[in-house]
């Protein structure tokens, strides 16, 4: 969240190496390792995380579990397997109301959608992560991901998108 994944993994590794004294901040550090391995694109430790999160039962691990699903099968060139996925995390971070959740699924949707060749339905994806990421005070992700909406609303001609992603752009300025 602070962009420093090297020390964020390693306090994660510390906190699953110790499972035994706290297994929910054991299974949350698995989570930020597979979203730290699918972010340098390491499929194998990205599907180790995903392993180790077994079958879960509760929502909120059932959504880490589908995110990270969603991840593997974009690093596995799916993108359609991945924006099927990336909708359900979705749809489950909003029953969980987990909306910094939410935000990240939908981020996650457009680039599928992305690759899947609908530019026009990504950056609608990337507008609505980035306005949700904006309204929570999430600034770095939110610029990120309205940055990248507008790129993709401009290279298609979606006036509406663009300036309604530069809008929120301005408004953090």
């Amino acid at each position: 969240r602070l962009g420093r994944p090297a020390e964020a993994e390693a306090v994660a590794s510390g906190i699953v190496a110790r499972a035994a004294e706290d297994a929910l901040a054991a299974r949350r550090a698995v989570f930020l390792l597979g979203l730290i391995a699918a972010a340098r694109a390491d499929l194998a430790r990205l599907q180790a995380a995903r392993s180790a999160l077994g079958g879960p039962r509760e929502p909120a691990w059932q959504a880490d579990a589908t995110e990270l699903d969603a991840h593997a099968a974009l690093l596995l060139a799916r993108p359609a397997q991945a924006a099927a996925l990336a909708a359900e995390a979705a749809v489950q971070r909003q029953a969980a109301l987990d909306y910094r959740g939410l935000s990240r699924a939908l981020a996650l949707q457009g680039r599928a959608v992305e690759r899947q060749g609908d530019a026009l339905g990504a950056a609608d994806l990337l507008l609505r992560a980035g306005r949700g990421a904006a309204e929570r005070g999430e600034a770095a992700d939110a610029r990120a991901w309205l940055g990248e909406a507008r790129q993709l609303a401009r290279s298609r001609g979606a006036v509406r998108v663009a300036a309604d992603a530069q809008a929120l752009l301005a408004a953090m300025a």
